[in-house]
């Protein structure tokens, strides 16, 4: 991503707003959701200006914005676990348990330092209303629509989550 810059079409601005929220850097995806969101790329409309129109860089900046607020990951076990522990507690335990993990406000830019996103739904069926305040997660409640077992990762801590459909879990 540094080599190719922060430059593109629509298309491409989309790709990279989710790339750099996914390396959990909220600053750089917020940059690139700016650049995306510019007259020269933006109509007032909101549609993408890459000419003559490119819905790819819409959706890529609407699933980007979401991507900053909540990530879901379908983990598998892995099949070689060398990564040093000190470096990198959080993504072995979630690793090594198998589970899904649910990740709360994974790149929240600093412009963002407080606000609420509801209705944000998971890969495997839990749909996520959340609040923040000073950029901490202050609270969120999530329902479930089928039975699901998964790792929820909020405020530097994993914990275990096991829901049934209609469930509702506040945190």
């Amino acid at each position: 991503l540094e080599y190719r810059g922060d430059e593109g079409t629509g298309w491409s601005m989309g790709w990279k707003i989710n790339f750099w929220a996914r390396f959990l850097d909220g600053d750089h995806a917020f940059l690139m959701l700016s650049n995306q969101l510019t007259p020269d790329r933006t109509l007032p409309n909101l549609f993408d200006t890459h000419p003559p129109f490119q819905i790819d860089g819409n959706f890529g900046a609407c699933s980007g914005i979401a991507e900053m607020l909540l990530q879901s990951h379908q983990v598998a076990l892995p099949t070689d676990a060398t990564m040093p522990a000190s470096e990198h507690e959080h993504l072995l335990r979630s690793l090594t348990s198998g589970l899904p993990v649910i990740h709360l406000l994974p790149a929240l830019p600093s412009a963002w330092p407080q606000g609420r996103g509801t209705g944000l739904r998971t890969r495997g069926g839990l749909s996520v209303d959340m609040t923040w305040s000073q950029s901490r997660l202050t609270g969120a409640t999530l329902r479930a629509s089928r039975h699901l077992t998964c790792i929820a990762r909020l405020r530097n801590q994993d914990l275990k989550l096991i829901m049934e459909a209609g469930d509702e879990r506040v945190l």
